[in-house]
């Protein structure tokens, strides 16, 4: 039996045992990743959209994502996600630096 692909209700990653975030209690959540979902949390402030739209699409596509994606632009497999985040954190010189978006 095939268990149709799940993805992260927060960022859209593709959905695995691996990947999953966890509840309070510490069991696996099924909704969504560990990148967006710890302990009971979200650990990041951002939204996702998914772009339909002939500009954002073509806005995005380069030379050879035809291999991945034969129909080209138009392609029902294709999309261009969003993300709105109002702050980050990164790793520079092995320390993390946060920032905040305004």
């Amino acid at each position: 039996m095939n268990k149709e692909q799940r993805f992260c209700q927060s960022c859209g990653m593709p959905l695995t045992e691996e990947v999953l975030g966890t509840n309070v209690d510490g069991s696996k959540n099924e909704d969504y990743c560990m990148y967006c979902y710890k302990d009971g949390n979200f650990l990041q402030n951002c939204t996702m959209e998914v772009l339909t739209d002939a500009t954002s699409k073509e806005m995005i596509w380069r030379d050879g994502d035809e291999q991945y994606y034969p129909g080209g632009v138009t392609d029902p497999n294709y999309c261009v996600l969003k993300f709105t985040a109002t702050d980050g954190r990164f790793y520079s010189d092995f320390y993390p630096r946060s920032f905040v978006i305004e």
